[in-house]
């Protein structure tokens, strides 16, 4: 599994839009898809009410060599962002996701 939604310079990355500001996401499920031909395959954890977790498991999205390295992570960066704004209070990180300077001058609180 690869965590793209981390803003960490130990890895290469580039700068794609998440929720309208310009963040850094590592490149490597998309040279991945592209190099071996595999597809990606979305899962994130929800908190059910009841303190049990369930495991979402999606379709795999396939990419061609056609598509590049941008297309690709913002594809799924734009997953990720769909789960955000179906249940927003799942959404939690510990760290800056926006603390590489992009191409906008500020990013969000």
């Amino acid at each position: 599994g690869i965590l793209i939604d981390q803003d960490t310079r130990r890895v290469e990355g580039e700068t794609v839009d998440f929720m309208g500001f310009p963040a850094r996401t590592p490149v490597a499920p998309a040279v991945l898809a592209v190099r071996l031909g595999a597809p990606v395959v979305p899962l994130h954890i929800r908190r059910l009410e009841d303190g049990t977790y369930l495991l979402d498991i999606e379709e795999p999205m396939y990419f061609s060599k056609d598509d590049s390295t941008l297309e690709i992570l913002s594809a799924l960066n734009g997953r990720i962002e769909e789960w955000i704004r179906e249940d927003p209070c799942q959404w939690v990180w510990f760290h800056r996701r926006w603390k590489t300077p992009g191409k906008a001058a500020t990013s969000p609180s």
